[in-house]
């Protein structure tokens, strides 16, 4: 079965932290890009204490190569 991957910008808050939460809760691998990464650290620490099948990664939103690069990374491991 390939990987459900979603990418979710905007993520530290609000309707990205919804959606973060959601996607996780039905065991997507989860991007969450956001500028305040000390926000996305909180999510990670409670999206993976609540669904641990839908790991969380975050990245810097304005970074766009970081990106990318996390999601080749997502895309690999789920690939093994």
């Amino acid at each position: 079965e390939r990987p459900r991957i979603a990418l979710v910008t905007g993520a530290s808050s609000g309707i990205g932290e919804a959606t973060v939460r959601a996607l996780a809760s039905e065991g997507f691998e989860t991007i969450a890009a956001a500028r305040r990464l000390e926000r996305c650290q909180r999510l990670s620490a409670e999206v993976d204490a609540l669904f641990l099948d839908g790991p969380l990664a975050q990245v810097d939103a304005a970074r766009k190569e970081l990106i990318t690069d996390r999601l080749l990374d997502v895309i690999n491991v789920g690939l093994r």
